[in-house]
């Protein structure tokens, strides 16, 4: 196969694996980033280029792994829409479909209105919104609702004691996502979904204190677990919902059963044994295939001759 890595950034680790990975399988892959995304126009017509060359006949298939920059969305989307325009080549996940999970809001609200159970979650824009989710929820948590990594997900046990970091963040971002703060020492459980398979599955710890924040990246420890059945088909059900293929579903383990914290449409691996790791690029390769065998319909036999 031609294969594309759209990465989300030059040094990314899963997707420098998966191109390592690809040619040791014999693929032709690119690896690439936005800003390697271009277009040439002329009187003869519109023209797709990927590293200063066209793409066009150029990949069987791309997997779009791309940073969406806080307030510079219209411009790196833009440069991800012209990649789903290339005819001929299937972007796992269509511009379209990974733009829609980019944002906490639209995805919880579509898992809501499916009925799967999800953390509650509220809007504000105001510190009296806030006031409003504290005296509902006690204690409570403030986000962004489009960010990565942990990057201003701040508690908030008292509204006005906490009135700076409340204040701070209202101005920083226009709209803000609100949920109730749920004790979780245990962490919080992220299930990988590739296709139809769910080929890693691990529970992200926090080192505690004021360190609550269940990110690997911010300290957090990574082990890897055997997910129950129902949590398993759970994050393949919410996944196909959102029609995502490859994801990083986060769950919550409540006293009320496991509830949907957010979805990831870049999920990582790199915490995780390597052992696990081979496992996640093999499934992956997997969809790959089956994605490829999707497009070739099956020959028509000819009719016995009388």
């Amino acid at each position: 196969m031609r294969i594309g890595l759209l990465a989300w950034e030059a040094g990314e680790y899963e997707s420098n694996e998966l191109y390592r990975y690809g040619r040791e399988q014999g693929h032709e892959m690119t690896l690439f980033t936005l800003p390697d995304i271009g277009l040439r126009l002329s009187s003869s017509g519109a023209e797709v280029t990927v590293l200063g060359e066209s793409a066009h006949d150029r990949f069987d298939l791309v997997l779009a792994r791309p940073e969406l920059r806080p307030g510079l969305v219209e411009a790196d989307y833009e440069l991800l829409h012209l990649l789903g325009t290339i005819p001929g080549v299937t972007v796992i996940d269509p511009p379209a479909v990974y733009l829609a999970n980019e944002f906490k809001l639209v995805t919880l609200r579509r898992l809501a209105d499916a009925g799967f159970p999800v953390v509650p979650t509220r809007t504000c824009r105001t510190r009296e919104e806030v006031a409003d989710a504290a005296a509902e929820w006690g204690r409570i948590v403030l986000k962004p609702t489009f960010t990565w990594g942990g990057k201003d997900v701040e508690r908030v046990f008292d509204v006005d004691r906490d009135a700076p970091v409340v204040e701070r963040l209202l101005a920083g971002y226009e709209v803000l996502a609100c949920q109730p703060y749920i004790e979780h020492p245990g962490g919080d459980i992220r299930v990988t979904v590739v296709g139809d398979e769910v080929p890693l599955t691990f529970r992200r710890v926090p080192s505690g204190g004021e360190n609550w924040k269940a990110n690997v990246a911010l300290g957090a420890d990574a082990e890897v677990i055997q997910p129950p059945p129902e949590l398993a088909e759970m994050a393949l059900e919410a996944a196909r919902l959102c029609r995502i293929t490859m994801a990083g579903l986060d769950f919550l383990d409540t006293a009320d059963g496991y509830r949907i914290l957010e979805i990831n449409d870049v999920p990582g691996w790199y915490p995780v044994p390597r052992r696990e790791q081979q496992a996640t690029l093999e499934s992956v390769f997997r969809m790959f295939e089956a994605r490829m065998r999707a497009r070739v319909p099956e020959p028509v036999p000819l009719p016995r001759a009388s």
